[in-house]
């Protein structure tokens, strides 16, 4: 192959790829959450700092915002946690992909307490 078809390889394959951060497969990162007609708990396949795709057969409308919680486990049960709220962005025949919706630390519309970038960047550094 010339450089000029390898080039357009690459142009090709990054036009393709829509995930603006770096992707950390999981292994012992949980999410739970409350569609409003029942509570999911599932596993994160892979996260980063702009969003997280989970393996389920739990389908919610794209576009919804949920709150979310994160869990890290390890031997002796769940080690962190963090509350975050995340919006579907899309689904596949193995689960969901969300995207965080990170909020300004100033911003506070309920009592509950939402991670920012900050906060999320720091839980991530030890999963």
């Amino acid at each position: 192959m010339d450089s000029r078809q390898s080039l357009l390889r690459r142009w090709l394959v990054a036009i393709g790829e829509k995930r603006r951060k770096k992707r950390y497969r999981c292994k012992a990162l949980f999410v739970h959450f409350w569609t409003g007609a029942e509570s999911i708990e599932d596993v994160i396949d892979d996260i980063s700092l702009s969003g997280f795709f989970m393996k389920t057969e739990a389908r919610v409308y794209v576009g919804t915002v949920l709150n979310i919680v994160l869990q890290k486990r390890g031997a002796y049960g769940v080690e962190a946690w963090i509350t975050v709220q995340a919006r579907v962005v899309r689904h596949d025949p193995k689960g969901t992909g969300f995207e965080f919706v990170l909020l300004d630390r100033r911003w506070k519309e309920t009592d509950m307490e939402f991670a920012d970038s900050k906060a999320l960047k720091r839980f991530l550094q030890n999963v």
